[in-house]
């Protein structure tokens, strides 16, 4: 009878910490790059819009999501390039991503109703929720800082943990400090975190 090996089990880990998740593995693991609480409160009341802009970190999209839970009747919708766009609910709280791809006349008829909105765009709405008469904030979100990156690390770590008695490498905040360092891009960070992975040899420190 052959033995069949789990990949990364000799780790006490289910799967690399670092590969690729689930929208919903992301949203629920995530550690916000910033304090949200303003923005929802805003958005209980008609006539706000807050945009998460392209430059800044990424993750705007899981971000959109995390407000979202707190207006969970509130429609999310993701628009994608080349398809067409789907009926826009006329409800008091949208979250719409990819705001973009919308045309300029269908961005003014959705921004004039009597509701608020959460949006992701590759473009800066400002001059149109301003012609809209909208309250509004432009967010780029930033960089995690070193305790916050530590904190992700080590939710990732324990989401792949097999046997929460039994140890797991462990991430040093000096190789996250080190990998901060060489990129702007936190993703870099955790790309180059699953390649360390990938070469490990035992349950040692990273």
């Amino acid at each position: 009878m052959t033995h069949i090996s789990l990949p990364y089990a000799h780790f006490n880990l289910r799967r690399n910490p670092f590969g690729k998740m689930t929208r919903e593995e992301k949203n629920r693991l995530v550690v916000l790059r910033m304090d949200l609480s303003p923005f929802i409160e805003r958005l209980k009341e008609p006539g706000y819009a807050v945009q998460f802009l392209k430059e800044g970190a990424r993750n705007k999209t899981t971000h959109l999501l995390v407000m979202r839970r707190h207006f969970p009747d509130s429609p999310y919708i993701r628009l994608f390039e080349g398809e067409p766009a789907p009926a826009i609910p006329n409800d008091p709280v949208l979250f719409i991503d990819w705001m973009h791809v919308l045309s300029r006349r269908e961005r003014a008829e959705v921004l004039k109703r009597p509701a608020s909105f959460g949006i992701v765009s590759h473009q800066n709405h400002g001059r149109e929720f301003k012609r809209a008469g909208l309250d509004y904030d432009l967010v780029k979100l930033p960089r995690y800082t070193l305790p916050k990156m530590m904190e992700q690390v080590e939710r990732r770590l324990n989401w792949a943990r097999r046997d929460q008695d039994k140890p797991i490498p462990r991430v040093t905040e000096a190789t996250v400090a080190e990998l901060m360092a060489e990129t702007r891009d936190d993703t870099v960070v955790f790309d180059r975190l699953y390649d360390l992975f990938e070469e490990l040899t035992g349950v040692s420190d990273v």
